[in-house]
């Protein structure tokens, strides 16, 4: 909690936060509460399914060969490693968790600084309260996962974008310091996840026509991650491998439980209207109905599309929602930066565009939401008590939570299988 603190304090000096604690005092408290919460998760084994299957045993394995190679075995070990080597740190500091946590008080930084471009100080912090609410959010700031540090490359990046829009309703482009910047963070995403190649695409509605602006933006992502696709071809002989392993094409196949890629995007096109439903509803998002309730906001305000600043977020969350709704599997946590800006334009919306008791209202909404949410969380952490006490054993708490559906990554990872593999082969 201490190492949070620090980082959470040179985040606000980074980002010139003038916060007065007297004026904002629920909502700080409310926040730290949220994060102290969430840092009750370092003292509990990681039993994640991807964390355990191969996010952490590829960071486990660079951490003690002090090499990133492939691993025979996880046919996912030669897709871009970026979030993986920063988790091997964690390892020289015993917990690889440490890094998660750190990484998660970045992401609420960056949400802040997004939503400081449309909101004010207050709303913006309220506005970072429902997003740290979001189940998904909650879950990885302590767990193997990347798809936080992929959504704060991405929002990083779209923040760069959207930063100075005075300065560019003259120069119809942003300036070239902007597009190197916003590339390098795009570039970090692509890094981390290939499926920020949707965030890349999304992002090119934000630039101008120019074809030279086009082009520094997308030469400064492709050169930070394209060693990453390099070594990909190196290894596996194909610079997107493993899109094209039998055993990732069953696994999307089995997901999207359609006889073929045509029937598949022709079922999701029919859904389209359904994503808002989806991103509410779907189990493992646990998002509460609160999406919904605001989300007819955006088509009472014409003004979301008049105001060129929000005009162009309405764009870039659009086609960003759309793309993530046609790779299988449409998880939320895959679309975790479209679900942040959408939350961010039904915010615009409800504080720049209506009455002060709608508002009132609605704010009421917010903080019912943030209340179930917390509850949720309160009681996945209170069942946790006894091994963050010390009362039962990480070796008993990993079998508690051991099922037929993981036991192989389970025991694997925590049996340190991979360890000895990394170790015995020669060619490493």
């Amino acid at each position: 909690i201490t190492i949070a603190a620090v980082i959470l304090f040179l985040i606000t000096r980074k980002l010139k936060l003038s916060i007065s604690f007297p004026k904002n005092k629920i909502l700080l408290t409310i926040l730290s509460t949220q994060i102290v919460v969430n840092a009750l998760g370092l003292l509990v084994p990681d039993v994640s399914f991807d964390a355990v299957w191969y996010h952490l045993p590829e960071a486990q394995s660079y951490a003690t060969t002090g090499k990133i190679s492939k691993i025979p075995e996880l046919y996912y070990s030669t897709m871009p490693r970026l979030g993986e080597v920063l988790f091997a740190s964690g390892y020289w500091l015993s917990n690889p968790k440490i890094i998660m946590f750190g990484i998660y008080l970045l992401f609420l930084g960056i949400v802040y600084r997004l939503g400081k471009i449309y909101l004010t100080q207050n709303q913006s912090l309220l506005f970072v309260i429902i997003a740290n609410s979001l189940y998904v959010i909650a879950w990885q700031s302590t767990a193997g996962y990347v798809d936080i540090l992929r959504s704060l490359f991405e929002l990083a990046s779209l923040a760069s974008l959207l930063s100075t829009p005075s300065r560019w309703l003259k120069a119809s482009s942003p300036p070239r310091c902007t597009l190197i910047k916003a590339g390098i963070l795009m570039g970090l995403a692509l890094s981390v996840k290939m499926q920020s190649l949707i965030g890349l695409i999304a992002s090119l509605v934000l630039i101008s026509k120019n074809r030279k602006s086009y082009l520094l933006y997308l030469v400064s992502a492709l050169v930070v991650c394209f060693p990453w696709y390099y070594d990909n071809y190196l290894q596996s002989g194909h610079p997107f491998y493993p899109l094209n392993n039998p055993a990732l094409q069953q696994n999307l196949a089995t997901h999207s439980n359609t006889s073929g890629p045509f029937a598949w995007v022709l079922s999701q096109t029919a859904k389209i209207p359904l994503i808002p439903l989806h991103l509410s509803l779907a189990p493992e998002s646990q998002l509460t109905p609160l999406l919904l309730i605001l989300f007819p906001l955006l088509f009472f305000n014409k003004q979301l599309l008049v105001v060129s600043s929000s005009r162009r977020l309405s764009a870039y969350t659009l086609i960003f929602l759309i793309l993530w709704w046609f790779l299988p599997p449409p998880e939320t946590r895959y679309a975790l930066t479209g679900i942040i800006c959408l939350l961010l334009l039904e915010f615009i919306a409800l504080f720049k565009y209506h009455t002060p008791s709608f508002k009132l209202i609605a704010v009421g909404f917010v903080l019912m939401s943030v209340s179930i949410n917390m509850g949720i969380r309160l009681a996945v952490t209170y069942k946790n008590i006894p091994v963050m006490l010390g009362k039962q054993s990480h070796e008993e708490y990993i079998q508690n939570h051991t099922t037929d559906f993981n036991r192989e990554k389970m025991e694997k990872y925590y049996s340190g299988y991979w360890l000895k593999l990394v170790n015995s082969d020669p060619v490493r």
